[in-house]
């Protein structure tokens, strides 16, 4: 709890995704939470915080329609790493450190996506082997 409590005291420097934001914004890496919720969640806060001073964007949007027609994204919350030639959507750990760990590798175009996790199932799981 004291973590949130100190959170609150941040300040936010994500920006509001829309339309004329993106357009303005085209051409620099930026990094677009998507989210149903009205007020930006305070982890998202803390990431503005982290990149305040840095050549990658950070913002936020409610705009669901936005998401939808212009970056096919139909599930919230999600996140987009969004650049003049890529849009990919983040798949990986959601806490702090692998989150402000991935941007800044996607901000130094160095992010390489992960694939998807491979589950490997041992052979007792299946009955009939």
């Amino acid at each position: 709890e004291i973590v949130n409590w100190a959170s609150s005291f941040l300040i936010d420097f994500s920006d509001y995704a829309d339309e004329s934001w993106l357009e303005k914004h085209e051409q620099e890496p930026s990094v677009i939470l998507f989210t149903e919720k009205t007020e930006t969640p305070l982890m998202w806060v803390g990431i503005s915080n982290e990149f305040r001073k840095s050549s990658l964007k950070i913002a936020v949007s409610n705009n669901t329609n936005l998401a939808e027609t212009k970056f096919n994204i139909h599930e919230f919350p999600t996140i987009l790493m969004h650049n003049f030639s890529h849009n990919i959507i983040y798949n990986g750990p959601n806490d702090y450190q692998s989150l402000t760990s991935n941007f800044k590798l996607f901000a130094q175009r160095k992010y390489q996506k992960s694939g998807s996790k491979l589950y490997i199932h041992k052979l007792d799981d299946f009955d009939n082997y």
